[in-house]
């Protein structure tokens, strides 16, 4: 009889001990953030903020400089660059991207 009692405390005590276990994660798993956070936003037409008022298309800042724009104030709730484009020469119809055309 005394070996039941020791084998009910020992499957009793492993019980506890893997529910114990599961809070702990359920509680580690609330507290976790991602640190990286994905924000997207569309490449839509904006406002510059200089003389002139001229319009610009919202990039980010590292593709407004690697497609030779320069950022001229914010758009998208400060996650993106409007990007200006100057360009010599008249503009075609098929470019996608706003831009500055000589006259």
């Amino acid at each position: 009889m005394g070996i039941y009692y020791n084998l009910l405390l020992v499957v009793v005590l492993l019980a506890c001990g893997a529910l114990s276990d599961e809070d702990q994660k359920s509680h580690r798993q609330k507290r976790l953030f991602s640190i990286f956070n994905i924000v997207t936003f569309k490449n839509d037409v904006c406002t510059t903020t200089g003389t002139g008022n001229l319009q610009g298309t919202c990039l980010t800042s590292t593709e407004c400089t690697a497609k030779g724009g320069s950022s001229s104030g914010n758009c998208a709730a400060g996650f993106g660059v409007c990007c200006l484009f100057s360009v010599s020469g008249a503009c075609t119809s098929a470019q996608t991207i706003s831009q500055v055309c000589a006259q």
